[in-house]
């Protein structure tokens, strides 16, 4: 039988505050991810911090399913909701990274820190696909 769900992306592109870790190191910047690899390479940090405000859907149902999908993710990267940690969902092969979460607030502050050695990208490549997912039944 066919899933019937209705799946729903909205893409967190930006503007994100770059900061790198840590903080007064050098003064936070706003890019638009996903962005090319040699911006986080510029800040001449071991490790960034992206954060990002945003707002929660107003269209959610009660049995809507969320989750923050996170594409290249780098290893070891630290995931945060309004200051609570978020763990991924298994992944499998070259899949987004996702994270379940019943979280959402009214207003919402996502962040992102990881060492910059571990993006294992080229400079030139573009990293930071990040969406919000709403799975509706």
């Amino acid at each position: 039988m066919p899933d019937s769900n209705m799946v729903h992306r909205i893409r967190l592109r930006g503007p994100w505050q770059l900061q790198p870790v840590p903080p007064g190191s050098a003064p936070p910047r706003s890019i638009r991810l996903p962005a090319c690899s040699a911006e986080f390479f510029d800040t001449g940090a071991r490790s960034v911090q992206l954060s990002r405000r945003f707002n929660r859907p107003t269209n959610l149902a009660p049995g809507d399913r969320i989750s923050l999908g996170i594409e290249n993710l780098p290893k070891g990267a630290r995931v945060t909701l309004n200051g609570a940690r978020l763990d991924p969902k298994a992944q499998r092969g070259a899949e987004p990274t996702i994270f379940p979460t019943s979280r959402l607030e009214p207003h919402n502050l996502l962040t992102v820190e990881f060492e910059v050695a571990s993006m294992n990208a080229s400079e030139d490549q573009t990293w930071g696909d990040v969406a919000l997912v709403i799975d509706s039944p």
